[in-house]
C-alpha cells in the first residue's frame, strides 16, 4: 500500500491509513491504447469506478512459484466478493477523448474459479445504453483467463467496463469462508483504430448463466 500515514491503536488491534490518489477515469488519447486493472489494492481502490460488495485479498504468489505446494491455491490474491450466494460487482471507466472513429477493444480477465457453481463475468456498456454481455466463467474452471473482442462503430463518450462476480457456498475451503475460491486478478483492454470494425459485439467464453 505504500507509505504508512497514520498508525492508531484499536484495542487489542492497529489501525494504520493511508493515503490513496483517486484516478478513477483512464482517458483514451490515441490509438492504439493499452491499460491494464490491477487487482493489487492500492492500484485497484486507486482506479475502481464503483463497486458493490467486493473486498481484496492481498497476498499474492505467481502461480508457477508456489503450485507445487499451495495445490489448493490459497494463497492467490485478488479481488473477492464479500458474502456467499449475493451478486458482487465493480467497474473501470474509459473515456473517449480520440473521437468518432470505430474501435476495436480486445480485454483480457485473469482470474480464479475454484468454487462449484461461483460465476465471473465481463460485460461493457457504453454511455448510458444496457450492457452488453461480453464473456462468463462458471466454476469449477481451470482456466485462468476471459479473452474477448467487441467493437464500436458508432460515437461515444465512456466505456465502463463491469466485472460481476457470484461466490457459491457450496466449495469449502479449510475453516472459515471459502470467498478465495473466486478471485478477479487483473484485466487488460487494447483499443485498437476502425480497421475491420463490426457494431455488433464478438465474445469468446460461456454465455452468461
Amino acid at each position: 500500500m505504500g507509505g504508512v500515514e497514520k498508525v492508531t491503536p484499536a484495542w487489542n488491534a492497529v489501525v494504520y491509513t493511508f493515503q490513496l490518489d483517486r484516478k478513477i477515469l483512464t482517458v483514451l488519447e490515441n490509438l492504439p491504447a493499452t491499460t491494464y486493472f490491477s487487482s493489487n489494492p492500492r492500484d485497484f481502490y486507486s482506479r475502481v469506478f464503483r463497486l458493490n460488495d467486493v473486498r481484496t485479498v492481498p497476498l499474492y504468489v505467481d502461480p508457477p512459484q508456489f503450485a507445487a505446494l499451495d495445490k489448493f491455491r490459497t494463497l492467490e490474491g485478488g479481488v473477492t466478493a464479500t458474502r456467499n450466494n449475493e451478486p458482487a460487482s465493480f467497474e473501470f471507466a474509459l473515456v473517449n477523448n480520440v473521437g468518432d472513429t470505430p474501435m476495436n477493444f480486445f480485454a483480457n480477465l485473469n482470474y480464479l474459479n475454484d468454487g462449484a457453481g461461483s460465476r465471473i463475468g465481463l460485460l461493457a456498456r457504453f454511455d448510458d445504453e444496457p450492457p452488453l454481455d461480453l464473456a462468463w466463467s462458471t466454476g469449477p474452471d481451470s482456466n485462468r483467463a476471459l479473452q474477448t473482442r467487441f467493437s464500436r462503430n458508432k460515437p461515444f463518450k465512456r466505456l465502463t467496463l463491469v466485472v460481476r462476480m457470484y461466490c457459491a457456498a457450496d466449495a469449502p475451503r479449510f475453516h472459515g469462508d471459502n470467498l478465495r475460491t473466486l478471485l478477479f486478478q487483473g484485466l487488460s483492454v487494447t483499443v485498437s483504430g476502425p480497421e475491420g470494425a463490426n457494431p455488433v459485439p464478438s465474445a469468446t467464453g460461456a454465455a452468461a448463466p
